[in-house]
């Protein structure tokens, strides 16, 4: 107990605990169930940590809506803590060995939109972790950030994850060349009668404005655009097309966002 009378044990030290509870997580010496030291540190364990599982329990690695970090893992399958304000994560088992893990402000959106289900799995959200969410107002009109996190969070139902703040700091030279790319991608790519398909009219209005069109527009409004037709084609529900899809709107990104290219190396082509 004396070397913790001082500075009480810390979250690391406890998820750490959690792992090997017969082991001081702070000196490595051993403990015995029945000693105070081994109650203190349950005790505590179970104040921050009701439910029984923590963020080292996660399945998810990072929050899937804003795609902040929880935590890292080493070559050796350690895991280390990066995400600070632990108050604001909730937990939750979606079943007796998956443990989900968000953001409190990526829930209450989620429920402000009414999206009941994981955006990952497709499983539902428990009601009683949704009803004790404080409910947020959202705007008639949605800004382009709101936007932006709704679009590419789809991109999460197969398993592919983009900050959306990448896009949102594309330089107007980068959104045009995005613009530019997808239309390429799209037009050359997917036949005229699969595009009719895809937006249920004449198959050219999705990416149909070339660059020159953008010449008196804002930044803001060429990327509301793009975001705009990205979402539309990728709600194409059947199967026949969907890979094509992703594999173009991968395409396109990869080449503006270096994160892309980098993590989802399979997409970077050239058609």
């Amino acid at each position: 107990m004396a070397t913790f009378k001082n500075n009480s044990i810390n979250i690391v030290e406890l998820m750490l605990w959690k792992r090997n509870p017969l082991i001081n997580p702070r000196t490595n010496r051993k403990i015995v169930t029945t000693s105070k030291l081994y109650k203190y540190i349950s005790d505590k364990y179970n104040f921050y940590f009701p439910k029984g599982i923590d963020i080292f329990d996660s399945t998810d690695e990072r929050d899937p809506i804003s795609l902040n970090k929880f935590y890292m893992v080493d070559k050796n399958n350690q895991k280390t803590l990066v995400y600070q304000n632990i108050e604001n994560l909730i937990l939750y088992f979606e079943t007796e060995t998956i443990v989900r893990c968000f953001e409190k402000e990526s829930l209450q959106h989620l429920k402000a939109y009414n999206i009941l289900l994981h955006p990952v799995s497709q499983k539902e959200i428990p009601n009683d972790i949704l009803n004790n969410l404080s409910d947020i107002a959202l705007s008639d009109e949605i800004t382009l950030e709101e936007k932006a996190l709704q679009v590419f969070q789809i991109f999460t139902n197969i398993s592919i994850f983009i900050d959306y703040n990448n896009f949102l700091n594309l330089s107007r030279s980068k959104i045009l060349k995005l613009n530019y790319e997808l239309k390429e991608f799209y037009y050359h790519n997917i036949l005229i009668d699969d595009r009719k398909k895809i937006d249920n009219k004449d198959g050219n209005q999705y990416f149909s404005y070339n660059n020159n069109y953008f010449d008196d527009k804002t930044d803001d409004y060429i990327k509301m655009y793009i975001l705009d037709n990205i979402e539309n084609i990728l709600k194409y529900k059947e199967n026949d097309l969907k890979f094509m899809i992703n594999y173009i709107l991968l395409g396109g990104l990869s080449l503006v966002i270096d994160e892309v290219k980098d993590i989802y190396d399979n997409f970077n082509y050239s058609f």
